[in-house]
């Protein structure tokens, strides 16, 4: 989003035009009155709160966490990830001084993959662990069939087993 040095609210005001949404609908959708709202856009007010900033990025069709860092804002998820491992998140955060901001998003984006590496063999194992106990599942039921059909060679109680099994049931 390119906001050309505008303050939040007149930011908000230039998007919410240009998208012909009135100021009384917008504060409506928000949830504020349309003479805060109007102060707000001409910077006379500090921007709303999260939850106002979040519910008008999402009318105005442009990104949540740069919407809330022109209100000056961070976002309550960060503040929160922050707080559980603070050195570690800060020590992140300042390697990323004097970056371009392509290169916090390659870094953002080898970050997930590297993420992704890790979590992989958890979800792999635990995959395996469900395949293995549908196939024996399977395999249970197919035994099942196999020693109804050798009893009494009856072809529909079969087909009744086969079809609560594909209920759901055994």
């Amino acid at each position: 989003m390119a906001d050309n040095g505008l303050q939040f609210g007149a930011f908000v005001r230039r998007e919410r035009e240009a998208k012909e949404i009135g100021l009384r609908e917008m504060a409506k959708k928000i949830g504020v009155s349309p003479t805060y709202l109007s102060r707000v856009e001409r910077d006379e007010f500090t921007p709303p709160t999260e939850d106002k900033v979040r519910a008008i990025a999402q009318i105005i069709e442009c990104d949540i966490d740069e919407l809330l860092a022109m209100a000056g804002r961070m976002p309550s998820d960060l503040a929160d990830i922050i707080k559980r491992n603070p050195v570690e998140v800060s020590a992140l955060l300042r390697t990323t001084s004097g970056m371009t901001r392509d290169q916090i998003a390659r870094l953002a984006e080898g970050a997930k993959k590297a993420i992704f590496a890790l979590i992989t063999p958890d979800a792999q194992a635990a995959l395996d662990r469900v395949v293995a106990a549908e196939q024996e599942r399977c395999a249970k039921v197919a035994q099942r069939c196999a020693d109804l059909a050798d009893t009494n060679g009856d072809y529909l109680l079969i087909c009744d087993v086969v079809a609560a099994i594909r209920k759901g049931g055994e």
